[in-house]
């Protein structure tokens, strides 16, 4: 019995390997995934991600009437005219020789023949598709850290979080559908390119990634991120101890693929983009004495959000983003170097944290990654226990693509994927550039706030400010022209813009060695010819809401740096009873001329199809006003609270209360309340 014992003593003990081993060994199985197991599941994710967006449309032909004029179907952006009066210009052979057709605007081009040149339906069936690519590069590039469910769950996820649906849903016809795709696409071959260390390995991927990039330039034109996956590269193949000489080759094939000169620009580009997006001023300055509004103030996809709100617009859940994002952060510092390559693309996301709310897009696929990655390494790490050796692959496969369905499924309520966006031009208005355009002669000018004009230039207008152009002395001076109470100031701002070879605009426009009251009265006292006779004024419903930005460049204070924000006070009203109008917790007296019994009214004015059928005067020295706007039909528009200032501006006089300098300006077409064309007397 003691031998045994002493034999049993002098076995080796067996130690258990340090925590941070084991730890590692939990965090990051090792396993590799049959691709086409893999391949499946990559194909029924783009197609779940296109079908969504493609059911949006079938909802959309429910209800024609809101969604369609014509066979024209509506817009969710407005920028997407612009990408349609392009292809128009490119298929016509009518693009200036300098001017190279965008990618977009190329697509849509060459798919509008599909469709009997209808460019607008091209634009439907092209972007539901290209939204859904970026989940290829995604998949692949987790399924090489050997996470594939990570890849899965990121491209649902990030599909559809709101803040990337919303960008990329049906009738978004616009450049947001491939920025996800490109510089994942350009990641993906990056971390290829450091996989191996021959030279043809990295010389290729470092080229197939330059490539990626010169392919988004000619996409988005935003020629900093050539230069940041330039940096990327680098760091990525220095990282994996890449021979000098090797990641010299590799550089140079990125270089020359992505085309050297984009290289250059990007510095500038980078530059700018920070200028932008680092701090969004109220204010920017173009001379020493001019200091202009900044329209990125008035934009709402520029506006910075809380961390909240940017979080919730991944999932309606803030808590559970943010523990998704906190877990791909664990999975990026297990897997630090695989990260790099990414790394542009996660820092883009986080940039939503400090600046615009448009970048939270590019955050929605590292929410779903963190729970994908959390996912794989729970499977990976338990299959043992409950399989024999022989089977534990083929469970292993089947578990990480179902579980990771499943586990999606399980909270798309969480996500935007019942989402379905509406026009952004309502059709009621769109409907009236087509139908106008048929009744005006020739070349036909519009005046009108800047977020309709791309689309007016689609329809055959010529305008003077869209959204291309906004910002600076334009966009002053039409605002100026809709808020002030003066009809021979916006006549006279209009002729100004309509000058003959535009000379007083190209005037207003170059604001060196000029001081703001020279500028204004530049655009003010212009009495040359004009350019167009058929010039109109248009008012729409929408720029009800829009007034508050419109006066905050129009009423621009130059010396004090700031402008105003006036606003229609919209008013939800039940009725009129005993001349007692009941808005909820607000009555406004019309006998007495007194709102809640003590805050007095200088008018009540009733407008039926856009002209005054009855005005109330009280006898107060001060006060609001209150108009009840009504349409043919006896329908109410709406009921609003004014100012002194909101009332008498020619935007009000003119468009909901039909009173207007008849010598000045005529009525051309009146859809009210949709919009309102008024035509420009130009005096000899």
């Amino acid at each position: 019995m003691k031998k045994n014992k002493d034999k049993k003593s002098a076995l080796p003990s067996i130690e258990k390997p340090p925590f941070r081993e084991r730890a590692l060994s939990f965090l990051k199985p090792a396993g590799k995934y049959n691709f086409i197991f893999f391949l499946v599941a990559v194909i029924i994710c783009v197609s779940v991600s296109t079908g969504v967006r493609f059911k949006q449309y079938s909802i959309w032909t429910e209800t024609p009437q809101a969604h369609f004029v014509g066979d024209i179907p509506m817009m969710t952006t407005l920028d997407s005219y612009y990408w349609f009066k392009f292809a128009k210009d490119y298929t016509a052979g009518t693009l200036p020789a300098d001017r190279p057709v965008p990618m977009l605007g190329f697509m849509l081009a060459k798919l509008a023949a599909f469709f009997d040149g209808n460019v607008y339906k091209a634009g439907i069936y092209l972007i539901p598709v290209l939204a859904s690519l970026f989940i290829i590069p995604l998949c692949l590039y987790f399924y090489r850290l050997g996470l594939p469910a990570a890849g899965i769950m990121g491209g649902l996820v990030g599909s559809f979080s709101y803040m990337y649906i919303a960008r990329s849903s049906i009738g978004r016809v616009d450049t947001d559908s491939l920025n996800l795709f490109f510089p994942l696409l350009s990641s993906y071959f990056i971390l290829a390119a450091g996989e191996k260390k021959d030279i043809k390995n990295v010389v290729v991927h470092s080229g197939l990634a330059g490539f990626s990039m010169l392919l988004f330039h000619w996409w988005y034109e935003h020629p900093g991120f050539t230069i940041i996956y330039m940096a990327a590269l680098i760091a990525y193949l220095f990282l994996n101890r890449i021979e000098y000489k090797t990641v010299l080759y590799g550089s140079g094939a990125y270089a020359l693929c992505s085309n050297p000169f984009f290289l250059w620009k990007g510095v500038a580009g980078i530059r700018d983009f920070m200028t932008s997006y680092f701090s969004i001023k109220e204010a920017t300055t173009v001379t020493s004495d001019i200091v202009l509004p900044n329209i990125l103030t008035t934009i709402t996809e520029t506006q910075k959000i809380s961390a909240k709100d940017v979080l919730s617009g991944i999932l309606h859940e803030p808590a559970l983003a943010g523990a998704g994002l906190a877990l791909f952060f664990i999975c990026a510092l297990i897997n630090w170097k695989k990260t790099v390559p990414i790394a542009p693309v996660v820092v883009l996301g986080l940039w939503a944290f400090r600046s615009s709310n448009r970048f939270a897009m590019f955050l929605g696929p590292f929410v779903g990654a963190g729970f994908g990655f959390l996912l794989n390494i729970l499977i990976v790490n338990f299959i043992g226990w409950i399989t024999e050796t022989g089977r534990r692959e083929t469970v292993k496969e089947v578990l990480v693509y179902a579980l990771s369905f499943v586990l999606f499924f399980a909270f798309s309520a969480q996500t935007a994927i019942s989402f379905t966006p509406s026009p952004s031009i309502p059709a009621s208005i769109y409907r009236t550039f087509i139908d106008f355009k048929k009744l005006s002669s020739g070349n036909t000018s519009v005046f009108t706030w800047w977020d309709f004009g791309h689309a007016l230039k689609d329809a055959g207008y010529t305008v003077y400010h869209d959204g291309a152009m906004h910002g600076g002395p334009s966009t002053y001076f039409t605002g100026r022209g809709l808020v002030l109470n003066n009809p021979m100031e916006l006549q006279s701002i209009i002729r100004c813009f309509n000058s003959k070879d535009k000379t007083c605009y190209n005037k207003i426009d170059v604001l060196e060695n000029k001081t703001y009251k020279e500028l204004i009265s530049t655009a003010l006292n212009y009495n040359g010819p004009v350019e167009n006779e058929n010039a109109y004024v248009l008012f729409t419903y929408d720029m009800i809401a829009k007034y508050g930005a419109i006066s905050f460049f129009g009423l621009w204070d130059f010396e004090k740096k700031t402008g105003e924000n006036l606003f229609f006070e919209e008013l939800r009203c039940s009725g009129i009873r005993n001349n007692i109008l009941s808005c909820g917790d607000v009555t406004a007296d019309l006998t007495a001329g007194l709102i809640n019994r003590t805050t007095p009214l200088r008018k009540a004015v009733f407008s039926k199809n856009g002209n005054v059928v009855q005005e109330l005067s009280y006898n107060h020295d001060k006060g609001l006003y209150l108009e009840l706007v009504f349409d043919d039909r006896n329908n109410i528009v709406g009921v609003f609270f004014l100012d002194e200032r909101v009332f008498y501006s020619n935007f009000n006089q003119m468009y909901l209360l039909g009173k207007y300098d008849k010598d000045l300006f005529e009525e051309a077409y009146n859809v009210f309340p949709y919009a309102r064309y008024f035509k420009v007397k130009f005096q000899k």
